[in-house]
């Protein structure tokens, strides 16, 4: 890497462009909406080299968030985990409509307890929007205490 902060001589935004078309890949048109999901949950995982990424719903009631899909944590969807809104690391998230970084995960900051269970040590959320409304959670985790990067 030279003093500009670019890679391979290209500037650092080449990453930021390429992380994108690989998301948004139009060979994923094909997929049903079930695969859909989990490609690009997969796609995000890899992009930010995390051990785990879920997305959470928001309820009908709008009460709680339901694990919609998952890579590499696959049990919360499977088991139907919810998370009542305000509550643990994803209910903040969802409540306060902003990001939020775990540097320690445990049952003194997640509700769920396959997060520690899995080993997960950081873990990044971000809410998900829609017509002004938070719709959900999308989560990151790491099995390691490597630090997510700022941009």
């Amino acid at each position: 890497m030279g003093d500009d902060g670019a890679r391979d001589g290209r500037p650092p935004g080449d990453d930021r462009l390429q992380a994108l078309l690989t998301i948004t890949d139009t060979a994923l048109s094909r997929l049903s909406a079930d695969d859909l999901m989990r490609e690009i949950l997969d796609r995000i995982r890899v992009i930010l080299d995390a051990d785990t990424v879920t997305m959470l719903r928001r309820s009908e009631d709008r009460e709680r968030l339901i694990a919609e899909a998952a890579v590499g944590l696959e049990e919360e969807v499977r088991q139907g985990v919810t998370v009542p809104l305000g509550q643990g690391f994803a209910g903040t998230i969802a409540n306060k409509g902003k990001p939020l970084l775990l540097e320690r995960v445990g049952p003194e900051t997640v509700v769920n307890p396959l997060l520690w269970e899995r080993g997960l040590r950081t873990t990044l959320g971000v809410p998900m929007w829609r017509d002004g409304h938070v719709v959900g959670v999308l989560h990151v985790g790491r099995v390691d205490p490597r630090p997510f990067p700022e941009s």
